[in-house]
């Protein structure tokens, strides 16, 4: 997520009913592994990622994920 988020950094996420276009949210994808990611798009209950690094790209952007498998909103990071 950088710059918007640095490699290292930590943050605080809280789980919400609503998550909107352009929030940064935490996402579990396998096994205990999250991602931080930008939402781009969301429809019928699913999400769209990406990252805010526009010069590297992700397959984990790639697939829709479940607002099931959200962690929480970043609030904080530092």
């Amino acid at each position: 997520m950088e710059p918007t988020i640095l490699s290292g950094s930590y943050v605080y996420a809280r789980k919400t009913i609503n998550y909107n276009v352009g929030d940064i949210v935490v996402v579990s994808i396998r096994d205990g592994f999250s991602i931080i990611k930008r939402i781009i798009s969301i429809e019928q209950q699913k999400l769209k990622l990406c990252g805010d690094n526009s010069s590297k790209s992700s397959s984990l952007c790639e697939p829709w994920y479940s607002k099931e498998d959200i962690i929480g909103k970043v609030i904080i990071s530092f």
